[in-house]
């Protein structure tokens, strides 16, 4: 199972600063979920895997809290 998001940053400088951030982030659980994103412009694309769709779910619910906080700091210090 896996679902993707594609989350618009508007400037390339805040999609670099978004990756950086989260690329330091380990997976709690590599041996069920995984994640992978990847910069394209001013995009990031994020891919969750999981074993089955409720740790997908839930996988891309914790992860999602953690992106928006992520986004509101960035622009916090803009």
């Amino acid at each position: 199972n896996s679902y993707t998001i594609k989350i618009p940053l508007y400037s390339e400088k805040r999609a670099d600063i978004l990756a950086k951030a989260l690329g330091t982030d380990e997976t709690l659980s590599p041996e069920t979920t995984s994640k992978s994103f990847v910069q394209k412009g001013t995009f990031l694309y994020f891919t969750f895997r999981a074993k089955n769709i409720k740790l997908l779910r839930t996988c891309v619910s914790g992860n999602l809290e953690t992106i928006a906080l992520a986004i509101k700091s960035i622009e916090a210090f803009e």
